[in-house]
């Protein structure tokens, strides 16, 4: 068996905190003067669509307005209160120069297309991985098998193996089915070290 060549990372909680499942919702519900019950309602009546792509992040933020009876100037705001709550771990982020030595890094994670474009941009993913499979650029959101198949199928043969690190134990569950995907459940920043991440 080939050692692994590719390490795929959902960078949501392993490289940025979740801080808009946290605090952001939260902070909206409060900024639109709904409940946070009110809010999530509407957020995931068009969540599949815009993190599939279907629709843009303005037209999903109008929708959501909409649903809530809002005004639709308010469009503006809520895009720059969600990259308000984009944070990076530092500690994970010093980890990526090491680990781009040994592993093709991949970014695969569910998020809408505008919403990784930033974090690309403002982080300089680019520097550090050298392809991004998410939900918003591919169409399919994980566990999908459709998902789990673009990733597959970025190695060469089922010989050589992706290490897969997920802090969504749902998702890692999910991958268990592939043969050539290495399944971790991302808990510390332990997980992420070149050493821990070399044997295999």
């Amino acid at each position: 068996m080939l050692p692994a060549s590719y390490i795929a990372l959902d960078i949501g909680g392993i490289l940025f905190r979740p801080l808009w499942r946290q605090i952001g919702i939260k902070t909206t519900s409060q900024l639109l003067e709904v409940t946070s019950l009110q809010f999530l309602e509407s957020f995931n009546r068009y969540k599949q669509s815009f993190y599939t792509g279907k629709i843009n992040e303005d037209e999903f933020w109008q929708s959501v307005l909409k649903k809530l009876k809002l005004d639709l100037k308010l469009v503006a705001t809520l895009k720059k209160i969600y990259r308000q709550h984009v944070s990076p771990i530092p500690e994970n982020f010093n980890q990526l120069d090491k680990l781009k030595v040994y592993f093709n890094l991949v970014s695969f994670n569910n998020s809408p297309k505008e919403w990784m474009d930033y974090r690309v941009r403002r982080y300089k993913l680019k520097k550090y991985f050298s392809k991004f499979v998410t939900s918003g650029y591919t169409g399919y959101i994980k566990p999908s098998l459709e998902a789990f198949s673009i990733l597959t199928k970025l190695t060469k043969t089922h010989r050589n193996k992706i290490i897969y690190l997920d802090d969504n134990v749902k998702y890692v569950q999910a991958a268990k089915i592939y043969s050539n995907i290495i399944c971790i459940h991302y808990q510390n920043p332990q997980d992420l070290s070149l050493e821990a991440l070399r044997k295999f």
